[in-house]
C-alpha cells in the first residue's frame, strides 16, 4: 500500500475543482504539485499508458470522478 500526505492550500469557495496544493508520496518522498482536482486525480490514480488523462471516465458511473468520489475511494481502500 502507498502512503500519500496531501497538502491542499488554496480552494475557490466558488469553483470547489479549483483547489491547489501538493502530494508527497512518502516511500519515494517524492513531491508532485496540482492546481485543480482532475490534477489530484490523476497524481494519485494514474491513468493507464497510453490513455488520456483528462475527461476520462474514472469512477465506474460515466463520470469524471469527482472530490467526493476520490475521498470515498479513499475511505474504501483504508477499509479494505
Amino acid at each position: 500500500m502507498e502512503t500519500y500526505i496531501v497538502r491542499v492550500y488554496h480552494r475557490n469557495e466558488r469553483d470547489p475543482k479549483r483547489i491547489s496544493g501538493h502530494v508527497v508520496k512518502l516511500e519515494v518522498k517524492g513531491r508532485r504539485d496540482f492546481f485543480d482536482s482532475e490534477m489530484l486525480r490523476d497524481i494519485l490514480f494514474p491513468p493507464a499508458p497510453g490513455t488520456p488523462p483528462k475527461g476520462l471516465p474514472r469512477s465506474g458511473n460515466d463520470e469524471a470522478m469527482g472530490m467526493v468520489e476520490l475521498i470515498q475511494a479513499f475511505a474504501e481502500e483504508e477499509n479494505l
